[in-house]
């Protein structure tokens, strides 16, 4: 199942990069001169060769706040280091908590469902302005 998230992960690659991210191991960062957004997708601990579970964790953090308090700018925050975290299924409403590909897995549906929550995401993302904060 590594292969098929593997895959997965490329696939989703070109509208992260589209939607002006870079890539760094699992998580996708895009710095603006306001917020750094993060997406990181985390596998779950408890994953098999027959099954990989994972989430999407969604992240921004505010360099202006790093700035206000003293604290050191840190160009790719760790997801627990942003200000604002939460999971992808809270931000679009989603009632299943995590993803999951297995040998029945419908690659091209889960690649389609995924890339419409991302979208979603980065609408939310784009929705948040710092005097709002």
């Amino acid at each position: 199942m590594k292969a098929k998230f593997d895959e997965l992960i490329a696939q989703v690659k070109p509208l992260f990069k589209d939607n002006g991210f870079t890539k760094n191991g699992l998580n996708f960062y895009k710095n603006t001169p306001d917020f750094i957004y993060v997406v990181n997708f985390q596998k779950s601990s408890g994953n098999t060769a027959f099954e990989t579970r994972f989430y999407v964790n969604c992240s921004i953090h505010g360099a202006f706040i790093d700035a206000a308090t003293g604290k050191e700018f840190i160009s790719k925050p760790k997801e627990y280091e942003c200000h604002f975290r939460d999971r992808i299924s809270s931000i679009i409403d989603s009632k299943t908590a995590c993803y999951e590909i297995n040998e029945s897995t419908d690659a091209a549906a889960l690649c389609e469902n995924l890339t419409s929550d991302l979208r979603a995401v980065f609408r939310f993302f784009d929705a948040v302005k710092p005097n709002e904060i």
